[in-house]
């Protein structure tokens, strides 16, 4: 022992040997729950197109070699259009060639405007059309070029800010100007035309659609990149979610708005927009006809990684959360719990609370702290996971005692009818309920069956 030790003078020394304290910042670096950098943010077409029209103008295929304006996040620096995904508008000019290279990046094509372009991948020349995706495999020699009219304008989406955490990514220059190159046949694996996605979409029932690029083996279409499509139909909302995964989408069809978190991204034909991961999120289209819009993102990695998760979405507005006599983890009204605080996530609890009620009873006879618990429910994607961290956190012992208490709980006296008569409208129908289980039961009754 040092005399007159420090921990000023402890940091100090450890530093002259490359060493810090992790117990300083680990809360920094293991945070309670997802911590994405990447805010919600939009691009609009009709803004990105006269800039990409300009660069066209000003700077030659010999200046650049992929004309591209990079897509970068307000919050990060590029490439990073989120965290762990790189998007791109690319450009290209009739009869120009952008050289073949290739590069340990995964790389997808969304064609947004043009005809007569094509990308030669690996020796297939694969033409391109409006609103087809086309994959250039990791490692795969590859150029593009445009024997049409007008330009030909795509988005680039790549694994890019991936490979800057993992610093193996590398290109290389192939000898000539184009790989020597054939005509895709017409079942490549390279492309995926719009038309067929497109039905696919509109065979899906309901108002919301969402149907994912596969391999011919039914995996994604690389290890590191996912793609889909989806349809909203007209004036129609998408379901609400949340998920690990970040991702980038393209606006093919239509005009409505986002909802990422507490921003609100509007959005029309042409569009780009990121969700950063776990940003709660929802599409609304604004239109009499149906929206569709394009996406890829990094699920296919953070599965390889164990990491992909999703919080189940629950709506109170459109159904009852479970019963409180039902069971989870030994515990009466956990499950019903559950659903609350999960709804109120979304803000789709309507007029249901965890607090106050029997929820606040539930979690304060077994010690748990209310803002603690709706943390845990935001990070956990299952029940298991939640009853988990509750009997990690609580005494198995008083189980038995919180149960009774909660099933004899009910309605103390007149005041105490009048108080809460405002609130369960179920009440006014059945003045003779007193206990509190049935009066929740009859009330759910009520609010979604129309009767007691």
């Amino acid at each position: 022992m040092i005399a007159h030790d420090s921990l000023a003078g402890l940091f100090d020394d450890a530093k002259e040997h490359n060493a810090e304290p992790l117990w300083t910042v680990m809360e920094a670096m293991v945070t309670p729950r997802p911590a994405p950098r990447a805010v919600p943010a939009l691009w609009p077409y009709a803004k990105m197109r006269p800039l990409l029209e300009r660069a066209g103008a000003l700077v030659g295929t010999a200046e650049a070699e992929r004309r591209v304006f990079m897509l970068v996040n307000p919050a990060l620096r590029a490439p990073q259009t989120t965290d762990t995904v790189y998007a791109g508008l690319q450009w290209i000019a009739p009869g120009e060639v952008a050289r073949a290279h290739r590069h340990t990046a995964f790389a997808l094509r969304l064609i947004i405007e043009g005809a007569g372009g094509f990308t030669a991948v690996g020796g297939e020349k694969v033409s391109m059309e409006r609103g087809d995706l086309i994959l250039t495999p990791s490692w795969a020699y590859h150029d593009h070029g445009h024997e049409g009219d007008g330009p030909m304008i795509w988005l680039d989406g790549l694994d890019l800010p991936l490979l800057h955490a993992i610093p193996v990514n590398f290109s290389n220059p192939y000898k000539a100007e184009q790989y020597p190159s054939t005509a895709a046949p017409s079942d490549s694996a390279l492309r995926y035309a719009w038309p067929a996605m497109r039905g696919t979409l509109d065979a899906a029932p309901g108002d919301f659609a969402h149907a994912v690029y596969r391999a011919s083996d039914g995996r994604h279409v690389s290890r590191t990149l996912g793609a889909a499509a989806e349809r909203v139909a007209a004036k129609a909302s998408a379901p609400q979610r949340r998920e690990t995964a970040s991702s980038v989408y393209h606006v093919l069809e239509g005009s409505g708005e986002t909802r990422v978190g507490n921003t609100t991204l509007a959005w029309q034909r042409g569009d780009t927009f990121a969700v950063p991961a776990w940003a709660p999120f929802v599409h609304h289209n604004h239109d009499a006809q149906p929206a569709y819009l394009f996406r890829f993102d990094d699920r296919p990695a953070l599965e390889a990684l164990g990491l992909y998760r999703a919080a189940p979405f629950v709506d109170l507005r459109a159904r009852a959360p479970r019963s409180a006599r039902e069971r989870l983890g030994g515990l009466l009204m956990l499950a019903r719990t559950i659903d609350k605080a999960r709804a109120e996530l979304y803000d789709t609890a309507g007029a249901y609370k965890v607090a106050p009620g029997l929820s606040g009873y539930l979690l304060e006879w077994l010690g748990i702290d209310l803002a603690e618990f709706r943390a845990v429910v935001a990070e956990s994607a299952t029940d298991a996971e939640i009853v988990a961290w509750v009997h990690a956190h609580t005494d198995s012992a008083l189980y038995e005692d919180v149960n009774h208490r909660l099933e004899i709980r009910g309605i103390r006296d007149a005041a105490h009818f009048a108080e809460v008569l405002p609130r369960y409208p179920i009440l006014e129908i059945r003045p003779e309920l007193r206990n509190w289980f049935e009066i929740l039961e009859a009330d759910d009754k009520l609010a979604f069956a129309g009767s007691p």
